[in-house]
């Protein structure tokens, strides 16, 4: 058996090297093919392989670290309680007095946190 996963124009396969140089092969006569070596970033996730226990691991890590790079929070400090714990949250006031820039900001942020959420659920899926 051959797995083999493509997304636009790149390519990765898996399974006993025999299946894979010749699942190569023949893509190769009909396509030009590029031969990176084994992978350990694709499509954004992370790839770490441990050839003595047999495991191969996904993560995102270094995309949540971008995540913080690029809204200004990679030197910030975790806390137990994100906020006060006495505030009130309405509907009402959410978007009370906050300019559109910042709402567009914030509502990017998210939107950042919700992709990387909605990823790695999709990580632990059996097949």
């Amino acid at each position: 058996m051959i797995v083999v996963v493509r997304h636009v124009d790149d390519i990765l396969t898996g399974g006993t090297r025999e299946k894979v140089d010749e699942t190569k092969a023949h893509v190769g006569r009909r396509f030009k093919l590029k031969d990176l070596d084994p992978a350990n970033v694709f499509i954004g996730l992370q790839i770490t392989r441990d050839r003595e226990k047999r495991t191969i691991t996904l993560d995102q890590a270094h995309y949540a670290r971008d995540i913080l790079d690029l809204y200004g929070f990679d030197s910030s400090n975790s806390i137990s309680i994100p906020m006060q714990p006495t505030l009130q949250l309405t509907k009402a006031g959410l978007n009370e007095g906050l300019p559109e820039k910042e709402r567009k900001l914030y509502q990017t942020m998210v939107s950042s946190l919700g992709y990387l959420m909605n990823c790695n659920n999709q990580l632990f899926y059996r097949f």
